[in-house]
């Protein structure tokens, strides 16, 4: 284990307040949130909560409902009044507006913020326009900028956007301005210059922090998305939404499709060159990346995003160390992330290392340096980056559960599940969110409660996390329910048949009476706090009996060989897992041999792959059960696999499955294998062993040795 103190600072409002002061405005939200998971209601947090949310463009209401409560338990205090009067005054209630800045003046004479709302509330009721126009041009830029809003609130656009072109030239950062200029000129009709100010908007946010950036792009997404449904089918408009999609993993494919599109209307947009080479930048393919930025930066020279983009692709692809040196922070981070996903993770750490010299305290480039160390099986300095990363932005989710798997990859068991509970927070693709009227159970007597746990994650997931079910059941006099994966209902019934097993039940309103839910991968938090609680505790899995049987005479009928199944990658597209990809091809030594009976257990990708062994091998390599559905029908699957000799493979899901039922799992795998805890088996299904082999060395090695294994299993020549 490395010996790192994993111990974070606390969530406080001081925290919040500092984020707020130095322009952190989503750490500030994010923080206040956390603190309200804690103790909500608290009127403190809720009165930062709102100021936070009045820095935002279109959520007055949501800053009105937050603020009314804050005021409710604290109605003398002068700040929040202050806050609440201004909430109103953007969502045009005057009266209500006037109201609280009245108060927030009595209980503080010259309160600020009031005096301000209440010179606002005052002009817009002057009644003398060229009287109007003159108090207007003499006010300070965020007098204007509250004006402006209070007029889009009112449907006034046509006396906001003058108000709020004038406050740009006041402003030291003119990006607070950009949405309610946006939602200004799009009442007005003038779609074209919505669509620049979203371009302003991307420019001007490029070296913000990350998280505001985000919060900023957010805003060009919803007003192009209103751009698109007023003017359906214009290039510009549907590159600006896409390139917007793609900052959000769950969004991504859905701004990839709408880049298609507007290249398909006009292939001439920069501003699709630009969404197109963010695309393929994503995804690790730098030389079309490059072509895009390149072609988009001569059609659209003024493109800043555009221009910096190009410069940061030519400096890397053309190794010029000067260039690379020049380059701001935020652009080596994203080269960085992308040479990670190219599969080059030492050049990675290069690029990042180079970022945080530049910028100590950008926590994306600690957290993605990380990443790429623990890659190329440098797990301590990347524990040590992350603590880093995590003592900078302690809220953050991404951070926690990255830093989560890391320490439980190290063995620090207690504190990494305690930080994998921030995956709840994080989109992930193979979890649908879920939102309960019940609490999670958090350690509560449950003695006559009832509970309700639900799957996460993949398919080997949840079969590896149900290891904990029997040790739940055993400590608590509860009713329980496991919503499982489908596939799976009748496995667990026959396995679990204490308690009540059904399908997962995704949308609509949640009808189970259950007094707590948890979430499957929360278990391990109160059952795996150790490696010695795996001891006796691995998955056990019934199959079938009857029919085990019937594949034990049908492989029999194969040969007399041992029967082997194999499966040979995850089904998992994504680049986290291509290093654990293993080809068809790279087991040829194994599939060369004569004295055994291989079976095809891929479920995805499997058809060539197999008929282009049978051609290098000149003979059948595989046995395919066609008959079988390997992907749906896991009652037949796990019955088959209960009834082999061995399965042999990469890392995926079908192992996890050989270990839940006793067959013994050969596996090969990258060192980067963090739910093993490090080991050379599987805590959770100990009959299955892992061989490993430093990333990116061909699998040959490790292959051999699993052949070695099994020629002294069976006593094969």
């Amino acid at each position: 284990m490395t010996d790192v103190d994993l111990t974070l600072p606390a969530l406080n409002l001081d925290m919040a307040r500092r984020a707020l002061s130095a322009g952190e405005r989503a750490r500030a939200e994010a923080i206040c949130n956390g603190l309200l998971e804690a103790t909500p209601n608290d009127p403190a947090v809720l009165g930062l909560l709102g100021e936070v949310l009045l820095y935002r463009d279109g959520y007055a209401d949501h800053a009105v409902k937050i603020l009314s409560e804050a005021a409710s338990q604290w109605p003398e205090d002068p700040v929040i009044n202050a806050r609440l009067s201004e909430a109103f005054l953007r969502t045009g209630n005057i009266a209500a507006a006037r109201k609280f800045a009245a108060q927030s003046i009595s209980f503080e004479p010259g309160n600020a913020a009031a005096s301000l709302v209440l010179q606002v509330v005052g002009i817009v009721e002057i009644k003398d326009k060229a009287q109007n126009q003159s108090e207007i041009g003499s006010l300070p830029g965020d007098a204007q900028v509250l004006l402006g809003r209070l007029l889009n609130s009112l449907g006034r656009v046509a006396e906001s956007v003058p108000i709020l072109l004038q406050a740009l030239k006041k402003q030291s950062t003119p990006i607070i301005v950009y949405g309610s200029l946006m939602r200004g000129l799009a009442g007005l009709g003038q779609l074209e210059d919505v669509l620049q100010v979203c371009r302003w908007t991307r420019r001007d946010s490029l070296d913000l922090p990350i998280e505001q950036r985000l919060e900023y792009i957010k805003e060009t997404q919803q007003l192009a998305s209103a751009v698109n449904n007023a003017r359906p089918n214009h290039a510009a408009t549907l590159a600006l939404l896409g390139t917007a999609l793609l900052e959000e993993s769950r969004t991504f494919d859905q701004g990839v499709a709408y880049l298609n599109t507007a290249h398909g209307i006009d292939s001439e947009s920069p501003d699709f060159y630009l969404g197109a080479g963010l695309t393929r930048l994503k995804a690790g393919d730098f030389i079309n990346a490059h072509q895009y930025f390149s072609t988009g930066a001569a059609k659209g020279s003024e493109n800043v995003e555009l221009a910096r983009m190009h410069a940061a692709l030519k400096a890397i692809m053309e190794h010029d160390e000067s260039a690379l040196e020049a380059l701001p922070a935020v652009d080596l981070l994203v080269l960085g992330k992308a040479l990670s996903i190219d599969q080059r993770p030492t050049e990675a750490v290069a690029i990042l290392q180079k970022a945080i010299a530049k910028a100590p305290k950008l926590v994306e480039a600690k957290l993605s340096l990380a990443i790429a160390l623990e890659m190329i099986d440098r797990q301590p300095e990347a524990l040590r980056h992350l603590v880093s990363a995590a003592k900078l932005a302690p809220e953050s989710p991404d951070v926690r559960s990255q830093l989560a798997v890391t320490a439980l990859a190290s063995q620090h068991f207690e504190e990494g599940w305690a930080l994998y509970e921030s995956r709840l927070h994080l989109w992930r693709r193979d979890s649908q969110p879920r939102d309960f009227p019940m609490p999670q159970w958090q350690g509560e007597d449950l003695t006559g409660k009832s509970v309700l746990i639900w799957r996460e994650e993949g398919l080997g997931d949840e079969l590896c996390y149900t290891s904990c079910l029997p040790d739940f059941i055993k400590d608590h006099e509860c009713s329980v329910t496991f919503e499982c994966d489908q596939r799976m209902v009748s496995l667990f019934e026959r396995t679990f048949p204490t308690i009540d097993i059904r399908p997962e039940a995704i949308g609509g309103k949640y009808q189970n009476k259950a007094d707590f839910h948890i979430p499957l991968l929360s278990l391990p938090r109160h059952y795996r706090g150790s490696l010695d609680n795996f001891q006796g505790a691995g998955v056990k899995l019934i199959p079938d009996p009857a029919r085990v049987e019937n594949w034990r005479r049908s492989l029999a009928e194969l040969g007399d060989g041992p029967a082997i199944g194999i499966g040979w990658k995850s089904g998992s597209r994504s680049w986290r897992k291509k290093p654990l990809i293993t080809e068809l091809s790279d087991w040829d030594p194994f599939l060369a041999r004569e004295d055994i009976t291989v079976i095809n257990l891929q479920h995805v990708d499997w058809q060539e792959d197999i008929a282009l062994a049978a051609a290098r091998l000149g003979r059948k390599a595989v046995h395919v059960f066609d008959d079988l559905d390997l992907k749906d029908d896991l009652e037949e699957v796990t019955a088959l696999m209960a009834a082999m000799d061995a399965v042999v493979g990469g890392r995926c899901w079908v192992s996890v499955f050989a270990g839940a039922v006793g067959t013994p799992a050969h596996i090969v795998s990258r060192r980067l294998n963090s739910f093993k805890f490090g080991l050379d088996y599987d805590p959770w299904t100990p009959s299955t062993r892992y061989y490993y082999v430093p990333h990116y060395e061909p699998w040959t090695e490790p292959i051999n040795n699993v052949i070695d294994v099994l020629k002294q299993q069976f006593s094969l020549d």
